[in-house]
């Protein structure tokens, strides 16, 4: 869904085997650590969030898991980052 040039984006974590008590979306659009966005656990411990972005451009983000770095297993695209590891890329059309 697109609104003045913005699309509503969902982003889902599902923990593997822990049980987190918090997952935050980090990610350019957040100025990383100034706006993190908190997800939201439903019932079958999925965790989401939906987010407005601007449509035409080309995102980094990252989980944060309770303190710790996690990527999103979902995302087919990666980029390098300045600290060794790599962010996921999100495409909004």
């Amino acid at each position: 869904m697109t609104t003045n040039g913005k699309c509503q984006v969902s982003f889902e974590f599902r923990p593997h085997a822990s049980h987190p008590r918090e997952v935050l979306l980090l990610g350019d659009f957040t100025e990383w650590d100034a706006h993190p966005i908190q997800l939201r656990q439903n019932k079958e411990g999925l965790w989401r969030a939906k987010v407005s972005l601007p449509g035409g451009h080309q995102y980094q983000y990252r989980y944060r898991v309770d303190g710790d770095w996690e990527d999103d297993p979902l995302c087919q695209s990666h980029v390098g980052n300045p600290f060794g590891s790599q962010n996921c890329v999100l495409v909004v059309k």
